[in-house]
């Protein structure tokens, strides 16, 4: 007798979910951007960026930015080469 494979399952959640502004500002924010330029590049003003960045901080249970791109890269189990970074 042949039997059906089982369903397949959703795949995990990398995290909270975003809206379309949050997942831009996010990209922003690891680009390392600052608010003004994040603005800008966004069409949007610099009130509106830190409202973002305070919904994302939320989202992901984090009180910073560093704490923010941490947990966003280690989430969706993204690694950074140190080598490749300028300082």
């Amino acid at each position: 007798m042949k039997t059906n494979p089982p369903p397949a399952q959703p795949a995990p959640r990398s995290g909270p979910r975003l809206t379309k502004r949050e997942r831009m500002m996010l990209e922003c924010l690891l680009r390392g951007l600052s608010d003004k330029l994040a603005a800008a590049e966004l069409g949007i003003g610099v009130r509106d960026i830190r409202r973002h960045v305070q919904a994302l901080h939320l989202k992901f249970g984090v009180n910073s930015r560093l704490q923010l791109a941490a947990v966003f890269l280690s989430l969706n189990r993204i690694t950074i080469d140190a080598s490749s970074l300028t300082w």
